[in-house]
């Protein structure tokens, strides 16, 4: 058993989607890094593949996206890892832009603009709670091959896909925790690497030993 921090979402309005108000927050936000432009929306049909990556001149792209997978973004969590909140933060996908201001980022540099974006559209509030949960651990095995790309790319995950290039050891990891439904985590000490991968497997769900 791992010692991991578990994320409660609350949420209180959804885009007029859910109703419910709930009181603001008290604490001073005033140099809290904010996008400078951002939009969000429903999308227009449901996709089993969620995107969600940083674009040239330091904006955010997120296609199919639920809440759930913006918060693991948000607060490099996985999906395990975020409780609470009603069924739909898990069902319902949004259509995201943003623009961090023109320079490069990557996502885990605007997860700052990120939590911002979600406190602002979706009145969002987390608490933070220390619990055990049962876990996989990444380890490196052999000669690992560097990715060619520069920046992070976008992970794919389908039922019985995991496919990517200039992928992160963190959204390996978070790919990993979506298709088991258990928190992996990252032991290969190799967190500055990226890599290309295209895992397949036949069966409904990812095989377990």
């Amino acid at each position: 058993m791992n010692t991991q921090t578990k994320v409660r979402a609350v949420m209180c309005l959804m885009l007029g989607v859910v109703g419910g108000m709930c009181a603001a927050l008290t604490s001073n936000r005033q140099h809290v890094p904010k996008f400078q432009e951002a939009t969000v929306s429903l999308s227009r049909r449901q996709s089993n593949t969620t995107v969600i990556v940083p674009v040239p001149q330091g904006r955010l792209k997120a296609s199919h996206a639920t809440l759930s997978s913006l918060i693991q973004v948000a607060y490099a969590v996985s999906s395990a890892s975020v409780g609470g909140g009603p069924d739909w933060i898990r069902d319902t996908q949004f259509e995201v832009s943003a623009y961090s201001g023109g320079a490069e980022a990557t996502l885990s540099a605007l997860a700052p603009q990120l939590k911002e974006l979600l406190r602002d559209k979706f009145k969002l509030q987390v608490s933070e709670e220390v619990v055990k949960l049962p876990a996989y651990a990444l380890i490196a095995v052999g000669k690992q091959t560097p990715s060619s790309y520069l920046l992070p790319g976008a992970i794919f995950v389908l039922p019985n896909v995991l496919s990517g290039n200039g992928l992160t050891l963190r959204q390996i990891t978070a790919g990993l925790s979506d298709v088991t439904g258990y928190n992996v985590i990252d032991r290969t000490a190799q967190e500055d690497m990226r890599v290309d991968i295209k895992w397949q497997w036949t069966s409904p769900t990812i095989p377990l030993v």
